[in-house]
């Protein structure tokens, strides 16, 4: 059976409590005895005592208790239990309870005393219209215990609790509006918002934005964005002639059917709904969060998935590509040590993930279990760091060296300055966490043993490893520019910068326009020079809310050739 009951088992032992019984608790069975009388002898005799035993009953027993009936009870009546009535079961009423149909169960328990397949804890026929069970709940589920579990409830799970409704109908206030509006052409400027309010499929279309800003968008109706398993995903401000109009928004999740999995899939409010299962996988667990630089393990078994068969079971796990995976060629993390975006083996319950740069990722998780099949859970995975975060990665990474700056306006003198600390630019000569004593002084204390602001990764000439600068802890209304070089290489390469606010991708440049290859290497102030954004920094360390300029010309990127300029 697949489905379940409310407190089944509690009703039938209630049922079997009431039932007809005798004294010693078995059913109620009549007297054999073949006289006419209403004792429990053979003889008709009900005047005259002509035994020998010491009551002054008429019949021809030999107990010896002093009542006037035939049997060695104190009692009155003439039936062998111990009350005052003329019935052999325990009860003190006077009426006696008949089976009609030989189910050993009697009226008024017997819903249907005429049929010997309808009493209290018979298995119930689904969809036939006939309460077979005798639980008053209509055509509901089998009220024995006829599933293949060790327990002794009465539903299909391996626990002992007794069950919820299953007949569906709470389900009702679970349900959630849409809330889709009216098809629009374009959204409105009051819609634009990083919904699909009219349900079409895109987000924001026609709203304008600015070229290399990042939000992030539900696909889904707008009700049921952050319900349930609902998530965002994210779409990114590209070129359309004159001015800048959203992308499609991508790795949104959107409601699907409900399985049984104790997560909200259709993001109704409700997790299961309906279904009545008790499921060994939980697909609402919360994944939590990752860092850079920070082993992420997650521990599958018991926590997701808790079978029996775990050990033997199929594990596949599943990570989507960051935001620089398909720049880089490759990926940007590993997955129990591997550069790779699937593992899988029987019992490959824990995962263990290692991420070079911050994003937005897609884990998907499928376990095929000869006994509970296939089941399938999916998690939006947030790979976040406070403060500002600045990351480059290039398409021919291994054969080029790009470099990344990062500079203080009202601070920093110049770019590539490095030998006065305070008013230096933060790049490969100074600013490298484990290397050099002379980096940028621009008043920030550590974070955790760690210098404000570093470079943590500076990629010379390894392929599919990103640059990346952090500021954990810069303070409202700092302003900063970002600057990429190509320092050396003579293979023409498109560089991609990310800029992360309080752990928010909020913009990426180097997608839509394309940056014009860089050509020319030059070392330090020469070769090709992308001045990228200017960034102002708005309250504490955790906000996402960084105003980022982009430097354009028109619609373009501006490639220059050194020395260059401050800012």
């Amino acid at each position: 059976m697949t489905q379940r009951i409310i407190a089944k088992s509690a009703l039938v032992a209630l049922l079997f409590a009431a039932a007809c019984t005798n004294g010693n608790g078995s059913d109620f069975v009549p007297d054999t005895d073949t006289d006419s009388d209403v004792d429990s002898d053979t003889d008709t005799d009900t005047d005259v005592d002509t035994d020998t035993d010491i009551d002054t009953d008429t019949d021809s027993d030999t107990d010896t208790d002093s009542d006037t009936d035939s049997d060695t009870d104190t009692d009155t009546d003439t039936d062998s239990d111990t009350d005052t009535d003329a019935d052999t079961d325990t009860d003190s009423d006077t009426a006696e309870c008949t089976d009609g149909d030989g189910d050993t169960w009697c009226l008024p328990f017997d819903c249907d005393d005429a049929d010997p397949d309808i009493y209290p804890g018979a298995d119930e026929i689904l969809d036939d219209g006939i309460d077979q069970d005798c639980d008053g709940l209509g055509d509901d589920v089998s009220g024995g215990d006829t599933d293949t579990d060790t327990d002794t409830d009465t539903d299909t799970d391996t626990d002992t609790d007794t069950d919820t409704d299953c007949d569906g109908t709470w389900t009702d206030a679970c349900s959630t509006p849409s809330g889709c509006l009216p098809a629009m052409a374009s959204e409105s400027p009051s819609y634009c918002d990083g919904l699909n309010n009219d349900c079409d499929g895109t987000v924001d279309e026609g709203c304008s934005c600015t070229i290399g800003e990042v939000q992030s968008c539900f696909l889904g109706a707008p009700n049921y964005r952050g319900v349930g398993t609902c998530d965002d995903g994210s779409q990114s401000c590209v070129t359309s002639g004159e001015f800048g109009l959203w992308g499609p928004c991508t790795g949104s999740i959107v409601p699907s059917p409900e399985v049984c999995d104790y997560a909200d899939n259709d993001c109704d409010g409700c997790a299961d709904d309906g279904l009545c299962c008790s499921p060994p996988i939980d697909c609402s667990y919360d994944i939590g969060t990752a860092a850079p630089f920070v082993t992420k393990t997650i521990a599958g078994y018991p926590a997701i998935y808790n079978g029996t068969d775990h050990a033997t079971a199929s594990w596949t796990w599943t990570m989507s590509q960051g935001p620089c995976d398909v720049v880089l060629g490759t990926n940007s993390f590993t997955m129990n040590g591997l550069n790779t975006t699937t593992v899988s083996g029987a019992g490959l319950s824990t995962l263990n993930l290692y991420f070079n740069l911050s994003g937005t990722y897609t884990l998907t998780l499928t376990i095929v279990s000869a006994i509970n099949g296939t089941m399938t859970c999916t998690w939006i995975l947030h790979v976040i760091a406070q403060g500002l975060r600045v990351e480059l990665c290039w398409n021919t990474t291994g054969t080029s060296d790009i470099d990344l700056h990062v500079g203080k306006i009202g601070t920093t003198s110049d770019w590539f300055q490095y030998s006065a600390a305070a008013t230096a630019d933060c790049f490969y000569m100074n600013c490298k966490e484990t290397s050099y004593s002379t980096r940028p002084a621009w008043g920030y204390a550590d974070v955790a043993g760690h210098p404000n602001p570093r470079l943590d990764i500076d990629n010379i000439s390894t392929p599919g490893i990103p640059e990346n600068i952090n500021l954990d802890n810069p303070n409202d209304g700092n302003e900063f520019a970002i600057l990429t070089h190509f320092y050396g290489g003579s293979t023409v390469t498109h560089p991609v910068i990310n800029i992360y606010c309080g752990g928010d991708l909020r913009a990426t440049f180097g997608v839509s326009p394309v940056v014009p290859g860089f050509e020319t290497a030059g070392y330090f102030d020469g070769g090709d020079g992308w001045k990228v954004a200017h960034v102002t920094w708005y309250g504490d360390y955790w906000s996402n809310t960084c105003g980022i300029e982009p430097i354009l010309s028109g619609d373009d990127y501006v490639l220059q050739t050194g020395p260059f300029s401050w800012p």
